[in-house]
């Protein structure tokens, strides 16, 4: 990948976490003679401090974690500068042209890096937030599928019962229908007798009537 520096194509590279540039990326975005932040550094090099403002790395360090490209035939060990080492380096640096291209590597090389991990890291806090929510949705679908299974269950036993009962029902229905009949047989059997004897009665009483 590559950032456009005042028209240049530079590598993006990234050592220890941060991105770093070499030497070389120097002289040509600043259109300065090959060599010339070198000797900068190599004049001032007591003030700037390895890990913070520039690394040495192997070039088999380089090749294996493919931070940049270099020759196969590079040996030895290639400095790395960061963004402090970066801003010492091109004090020197006073035209117009140079404030110019250091304001765009600050913004688009040095800082755009920061502000990416930045998006990063909101990134994964959302993740995190979406698969706390999922796994609560989980445990709560998983407790309602439970709950329901219960409930489903209960009405199952309630519809049984109820079978049980309108069957009961049905049996007494029928125990009732045979006990009609037979009440209603008995109640004629006795009042055919009482019809009879009234009626004898009557006839009698009729009789005495009569011969008076």
């Amino acid at each position: 990948m590559y950032e456009i520096i005042n028209n240049v194509p530079l590598e993006i590279k990234e050592y220890n976490g941060q991105r770093v540039i070499t030497f070389k990326d120097i002289d040509i975005i600043h259109d300065r003679p090959e060599g010339t932040a070198h000797r900068n550094f190599q004049k001032n090099r007591a003030r700037f401090i390895k890990g913070e403002d520039y690394f040495k790395v192997s070039a088999d360090e380089i090749r294996l974690n493919n931070i940049m490209d270099i020759s196969p035939k590079a040996h030895g060990e290639i400095i790395l500068v960061t963004e402090s080492g970066y801003m010492m380096l091109v004090k020197s640096f006073t035209d117009e042209l140079a404030w110019s291209i250091q304001r765009q590597l600050f913004t688009t090389y040095f800082r755009k890096q920061k502000i990416d991990n930045s998006y990063d890291e909101d990134i994964i806090i959302r993740l995190n937030e979406l698969e706390q929510k999922i796994n609560e949705l989980y445990v709560r679908e998983e407790r309602d599928f439970k709950q329901i299974t219960e409930d489903i269950k209960a009405m199952t036993e309630d519809i049984k019962a109820m079978e049980e009962d309108i069957k009961a029902i049905t049996e007494d229905i029928k125990d009732i229908r045979k006990d009609m009949v037979i009440t209603s047989l008995e109640v004629v059997n006795t009042l055919i007798p009482c019809f009879g004897y009234i009626n004898k009665k009557l006839k009698k009483l009729k009789e005495k009537l009569k011969n008076k």
